[in-house]
């Protein structure tokens, strides 16, 4: 979640290739109904290791810490 989050050029292909490569498996994408959020399905298995995947590639490598939070639901 984050301000001008879905103007970013590249954002998705970050998000999505990250987990990618971890192995976990995205079943559903909703993008651009919010100009502030992103939603994805993932199994709930993949919850804890996918938000430091997350956490990781967009706080800690790519310099993308802009206004943006990760949300988990239940």
């Amino acid at each position: 979640v984050g301000h001008g989050l879905t103007e970013e050029y590249g954002i998705a292909a970050i998000l999505f290739s990250c987990l990618a490569k971890a192995g976990i498996n995205v079943k559903i994408i909703s993008l651009g109904a919010s100009s502030v959020a992103s939603y994805f399905i993932i199994n709930k298995s993949d919850r804890e290791n996918a938000i430091r995947i997350i956490h990781k590639e967009f706080f800690q490598s790519t310099g993308f810490n802009k206004n943006f939070k990760i949300m988990s639901f239940q």
